[in-house]
Formats: structure tokens, C-alpha cells, sequence
């Protein structure tokens, strides 16, 4: 089911702190090699994103249509992020979240996050994969200084893109937690030329898709696009499936709020590997 960023066993570092920060590492030289395109897309690539379509604007790099990498940022973000060990995994709860003065139907936009905090306590699946309640709540904040995650509006008449969010990134190991754990992506931007002409079920639709990529989550239908596996200097890479859920075809949840090419769907629900997913990311492990 939904595919996320596994760095299991990928970077071959001395401590699991040293694979986040991804310090003394053979890969970091090629994280930070951004001179050319070729050498950009092979650390997209190795960071286990599909490269097929990225654009490349000054410092920014679009990945799979409406996911933000930033290239001052490669040697700050994991491969495949949302991991697979136990334990919380995004460094802030509550999340600050700005929404702008006079922005078009912020009710959506608060719709789709309070959707996000209704399923806190779902209850399927092994505890040990799955914990029996989220870490993941919201708070709102009228400063961007005081944000942890900002929606904001451009304008792009001639883009398919109807919004995009930046992956998450790493921050070091907190001294009690002593796990790394990922900051959330900052920015949730929506393209106006069709956020306008979206219903308000549609918009709530594309906040609650955005917003899993802010959290590290990638498109659930991800095998359309690309294998599953490639190999990078001796070691597999790829998107690799959320415990739990199910990743036996290339569509295997047909109506999973993360599905790739979704821009105009209504809301009709998160399915249940979506909540799974979720789960996952946001789990407290308590």
C-alpha cells in the first residue's frame, strides 16, 4: 500500500544517529555534489524517490509531480524517510500550522485536518507496528515565526500541479528520546488556478494528500511510475511498504487519499491503509 522512505539498512553508518545525519558516510559527498543534473538525480535517486519527470528550479527539485526536495537540504533528508522502527517519528506535537490572512476557504483546510486527529485511536494490527494511539495533533498559530507548517497560495495557470508540500527532514537525536526523528515539511503550497475552481470536499481531498507528503509519505500507487527495487553501489533501494498495508499490485488501494494523479477527487474518506499509514508515521509507541 502506501510507499514511504525505508533507510533500513541503507547507509552503511557507524550508529542509526549517524545514518539520519547521514555524517561520514560514503553517500554524503554525493548528496552535497549538486553541480550538475546528472549528479543531482543520482542523489534524488539514492534517496529513493522515482526521478522520472523531476524538475529542477534554482535550489528547489520537484519529485513524482508535488513532492519539494531542496537541494541545500539533500544531505538533511534520509533515504526513504517515513522508517520502519519502532517508536515516534516526527519531532513536533502539536504541529503550529499557519494558514494566511484572507487565504480562499481555510474551513477545508481545517476539515482535512481535523480528519487527520479523528483517527488517533484507531485500533487494528500489532502493537508493535501499529501503537494504539497517534502523537500526531495540530495547533494553529497566527505567526510564520511561530510555525511548524505553513500553507500558502501561488498562482501557475499553465502547471497540472493543483498543490505540492516539501519532504520532511532529520533532526538530530533529542538527549531524552535518543532517537532520530523527522522534521515536518514546512510548506504546503496550493496552486490558485485550481484550489478556485475546486469544490470544498475536493480542496479537503488535496490538503489531507499534501499533508502526507509533509509527513514523509509518498504515492500509494508509487509502482505505476517505477520498480521496486534498484541498486545502488551494492545495496537495494526503492520504496519499500508500510507494515500493515497491502503492496501486491500497482494499484493496490484504489481509493487511498494518496494516490498519485488524485487533483479533483472529492472527499470520501481516509481508507484504512491510509489510516495504517498515518498511524505509522505519527505512532508514540505508547
Amino acid at each position: 500500500m502506501l510507499k514511504f522512505k525505508l533507510f533500513k539498512g541503507v547507509v552503511l553508518c557507524s550508529s542509526l544517529a549517524s545514518l539520519f545525519l547521514m555524517s561520514r558516510c560514503s553517500k554524503e559527498n554525493m548528496l552535497n555534489e549538486t553541480d550538475s543534473v546528472s549528479n543531482l538525480t543520482s542523489a534524488v535517486y539514492n534517496l529513493g524517490y522515482d526521478t522520472t519527470g523531476i524538475k529542477i528550479n534554482g535550489d528547489t527539485v520537484r519529485v513524482e509531480g508535488d513532492i519539494i526536495l531542496y537541494k541545500s537540504n539533500l544531505n538533511k533528508t534520509t533515504p526513504r524517510q517515513a522508517s520502519m522502527f519502532s517508536g515516534s517519528y516526527l519531532a513536533t506535537s502539536p504541529i503550529k500550522y499557519y494558514i494566511p490572512v484572507g487565504i480562499t476557504d481555510e474551513a477545508s483546510i481545517l476539515a482535512a485536518i481535523t480528519e487527520i486527529e479523528s483517527i488517533q485511536n484507531l485500533k487494528t494490527g500489532s502493537p508493535l507496528l501499529h501503537p494504539p494511539y497517534m502523537n500526531l495533533g495540530f495547533t494553529r498559530v497566527y505567526s510564520t515565526s511561530d510555525a511548524d507548517l505553513i500553507f500558502n497560495m501561488y498562482y501557475n495557470p499553465s502547471s497540472a500541479i493543483c498543490g505540492e508540500a516539501e519532504a520532511p527532514t532529520v533532526v538530530p537525536n533529542l538527549p531524552i528520546v535518543m532517537i532520530p526523528q523527522l522534521k515536518i515539511g514546512k510548506n504546503v503550497r496550493l496552486n490558485t488556478h485550481h484550489w478556485n475552481n475546486l469544490s470544498s470536499s475536493a480542496r479537503k481531498f488535496l490538503i489531507a494528500h499534501e499533508l502526507g507528503h509533509s509527513f514523509g509519505l509518498r504515492h500509494t500507487n508509487w509502482r505505476n511510475g517505477e520498480p521496486e527495487y534498484g541498486n545502488i553501489n551494492s545495496v537495494s533501494v526503492g520504496a519499500y511498504g508500510i507494515p500493515g498495508t497491502n503492496n501486491s499490485s500497482k494499484n493496490p488501494d484504489a481509493n487511498s487519499v494518496f494516490n498519485m494523479n488524485t487533483c479533483g477527487k472529492n472527499w470520501s474518506g481516509f481508507t484504512n491503509g491510509d489510516k495504517i499509514a498515518l498511524w505509522h508515521v505519527a505512532g508514540n509507541g505508547g
